[in-house]
């Protein structure tokens, strides 16, 4: 399979161009973005109390910059996904967001992030050996359901790894939720969906279009759901929230992000009208959340 930029985006209108590479913006653009966010009563942002060097500090207590995120591939026996190990590595769409999580975050012990055969489309973290595990097969089945769609090969490859790309920052939440003890309110896994989003949209140069990949994903598959017509067979006990749902709260964060430049996604009908300001007030509900919790693990923005 080749390597290409991507031909216009399926979802966005037309004119609206899908990025071909990873292109994370010059230095820690979420970090800095995060930590000059104001506090609510107006005062100094939450960078005010970073710490400098290799350590980041939670009050009074230090907090060693012990381990760092790293990258492996294992090889697969299923001749399909063994196919897909190559491309993937060309496509280099995780290598970046370690290289950047490494320089933004203090972290305790290393979180090892491996590519592997896993016998299901889905991708893991594993709390007693800090491991996140992304699934060949989950690229797989991504390609399957775009081409499905109609997109041809490439473009359906190119949209799996950005949907890829959104997984392992899912991913990403529940490690740093599970390394530092953040103290999440609601579901962790909705937690995780919002951080994913927030680090894509604030930190990759067009990161909103490459978020909709997800967020097309979850479309599809969400219609799969309801074409199956058989409610005793949804999930309701499953901690995450239907894929429609997650549909839904990928679109309103995006929309929430900028109103202006996402007008679309009301126009178009994936965000409710009646639903679009409270988006814009959650967005920033949301990425102020983050930045409080994330605030004390940051290590030093590098010059540019």
């Amino acid at each position: 399979m080749g390597m290409s930029s991507r031909s216009p985006g399926r979802l966005p209108p037309a004119g609206r161009p899908w990025r071909g590479s990873p292109a994370r913006l010059g230095g820690l653009v979420l970090t800095t973005a995060l930590l000059a966010l104001p506090t609510a009563c107006g005062g100094p942002g939450p960078g005010a109390t970073a710490s400098t060097g290799s350590d980041a500090s939670v009050g009074s207590a230090p907090i060693a910059d012990a381990g760092d995120f790293g990258l492996t591939y294992q090889p697969a026996e299923n001749r399909n996904l063994a196919g897909l190990i190559d491309p993937i590595r060309e496509a280099a769409v995780i290598e970046p967001e370690i290289d950047w999580l490494n320089q933004a975050f203090a972290l305790p012990r290393d979180v090892a992030v491996v590519w592997l055969e896993c016998g299901e489309d889905n991708a893991f973290y594993d709390t007693e050996t800090t491991t996140i595990e992304l699934c060949y097969e989950m690229v797989d089945d991504f390609v399957d359901r775009f081409e499905a769609d109609g997109d041809d090969p490439e473009d359906a490859f190119w949209y799996a790894m950005d949907a890829a790309a959104f997984f392992f920052h899912h991913e990403v939440g529940h490690a740093l939720v599970d390394l530092y003890a953040l103290p999440i309110t609601g579901r962790e896994e909705d937690a995780s969906d919002e951080l994913a989003a927030i680090t894509l949209i604030e930190g990759w140069e067009d990161g909103a279009l490459t978020l909709m990949a997800a967020m097309d994903s979850f479309y599809l598959s969400g219609m799969e759901e309801e074409a199956s017509g058989d409610a005793e067979d949804l999930p309701f006990w499953d901690e995450h929230a239907f894929d429609l749902q997650r549909f839904y709260r990928i679109a309103c964060l995006i929309y929430g992000s900028d109103a202006e430049e996402e007008a679309w996604l009301v126009e178009d009908g994936s965000v409710p009208e009646e639903q679009a300001e409270a988006c814009v007030d959650e967005y920033a509900q949301k990425r102020e959340s983050w930045s409080r919790l994330l605030e004390p693990y940051y290590l030093e923005t590098p010059a540019p």
